[in-house]
């Protein structure tokens, strides 16, 4: 059976490779998820069009890999979330037009709160203020040179993220981002430059979409 949860890289990988997701964990101490990971490349549409085909691919690709996320951590994985993008994911219902909140927007809600509940009490959610003194030193130094740079500007959560990656990647500890969030993509190509670094000390991988529903065995 294929496997259900795939990344790729287009730029570090062959066309068309995939790198199954549990193998991430064989080859990197650390893996740091983005809240655009929940978002796979190619899931469809991600509207409210409630009870469409493309809706609900996505709906259940997202609840695939939330719940794949919550068991990992749950047993001992080291997935984290940096302190901004876990308060991005959010938890709270919204209001509908027609009052009663989808049963479909519901139980991706509930997965994401079962979610961040795993991180919180398994501390799976990464902390400046736990940096030891040679990490504060490698991420300010990242800090100077990204306000110098003429990178294009992330967002501060964006840049919390691949900064504590690159950290974490300089004292000793491989480390994978999963983002399909371009401009970080592009910020972390050149935090590779400035690092003398590779991809097998900090690896990046976006997440694309792997039906299980619709895959054979060979």
């Amino acid at each position: 059976m294929v496997n259900r949860y795939l990344l790729g890289n287009d730029w570090l990988l062959p066309k068309g490779e995939v790198i199954e997701i549990d193998l991430l964990t064989r080859d990197y101490k650390t893996v740091i998820v983005d809240i655009s990971s929940f978002y796979a490349i190619d899931s469809g549409a991600q509207s409210n069009s409630f009870g469409s085909l493309e809706y609900e691919l996505y709906r259940r690709d997202m609840l695939d890999y939330v719940h794949f996320l919550t068991n990992s951590i749950t047993n001992g994985e080291p997935y984290f979330f940096t302190p901004k993008v876990f308060d991005e994911i959010q938890i709270n219902g919204k209001k509908y037009l027609r009052g009663k909140e989808p049963e479909e927007a519901k139980e991706i809600r509930t997965a994401k709160k079962f979610l961040k509940e795993a991180a919180e009490s398994n501390g799976n959610v990464l902390s400046y203020n736990y940096l030891t003194r040679q990490e504060v030193e490698v991420y300010e130094g990242l800090s100077q040179f990204y306000i110098d740079s003429s990178l294009k500007k992330i967002s501060s959560a964006d840049l919390e993220c691949l900064l504590t990656g690159a950290v974490l990647s300089e004292t000793g500890n491989p480390t994978a981002l999963i983002s399909n969030d371009w401009g970080i993509r592009n910020c972390w190509r050149e935090i590779l430059i400035y690092l003398d670094s590779d991809f097998d000390r900090l690896g990046f991988f976006s997440r694309r979409v792997a039906f299980p529903y619709l895959n054979r065995e060979e």
